[in-house]
């Protein structure tokens, strides 16, 4: 059982970037047998896939007829930042109770590290390593495992897509580095308020830098 659920979370992890990367373009059909063969996996972890990329609206399953890609538009990747706002902040407030100076000081450690970064590519890229790093530290935190769940599974839809071009801009490094200290002041205060402003500034923010980054890819 626990192998089957690992092979079908990595059958929807390359689908999901398949998708998003046109391998399949839109309003084309795939079947349960062309995935079978592409990727070298049985029919279980294909469906438990489709089923999974259906409940995020990347494809439309038909009973006997497969599954038709569905089209990627801002609206849509807007509403799934919208989403990723709502969930982070939930996580966040039900961290704070088992936030300790130590953990606190790790994060920090972590920012730091960004703020270093310079404008060299590989240093472009290692940011969203260590922004992936930051958040995950505090959400290891929380209490609500069920948002855990769902944040993960939409953040990854958006690194995918990220991935398929995305370069974050040095600008947007600096940006982030001091949104990240806003959060980190909201934590140690157990500020909700402070938090939810803090928040809700770094999600705006991300999502302005992505649109502008793939503003010609969707």
């Amino acid at each position: 059982m626990i192998e089957d659920q690992t092979k079908a979370t990595r059958v929807t992890e390359r689908l999901r970037a398949d998708i998003i990367n046109k391998v399949f373009e839109p309003g084309s059909r795939i079947t349960i047998k062309e995935i079978c063969e592409r990727y070298g996996v049985s029919n279980v972890p294909v469906r438990e896939a489709l089923r999974t990329l259906e409940s995020e609206k990347l494809v439309e399953i038909s009973a006997y007829k497969g599954a038709t890609i569905l089209q990627l538009d801002e609206k849509y990747i807007s509403d799934i930042y919208e989403i990723l706002h709502t969930l982070q902040l939930l996580i966040y407030e039900t961290a704070l109770p088992a936030l300790s100076e130590e953990k606190l000081a790790y994060i920090r450690s972590i920012n730091e590290k960004i703020a270093a970064l310079s404008d060299e590519r590989e240093d472009r890229l290692r940011f969203m390593e260590l922004d992936r790093l930051f958040h995950n530290s505090i959400g290891q935190m929380s209490s609500n495992k069920p948002a855990l769940e769902l944040y993960d599974n939409y953040h990854k839809m958006i690194v995918a897509i990220r991935k398929a071009g995305y370069m974050p801009e040095y600008s947007r490094i600096k940006e982030a580095c001091e949104e990240h200290k806003a959060l980190l002041e909201a934590l140690e205060k157990k500020d909700v308020l402070a938090l939810k402003l803090a928040t809700d500034a770094h999600g705006k923010g991300a999502e302005r830098s992505f649109f502008s980054q793939h503003k010609n890819n969707i």
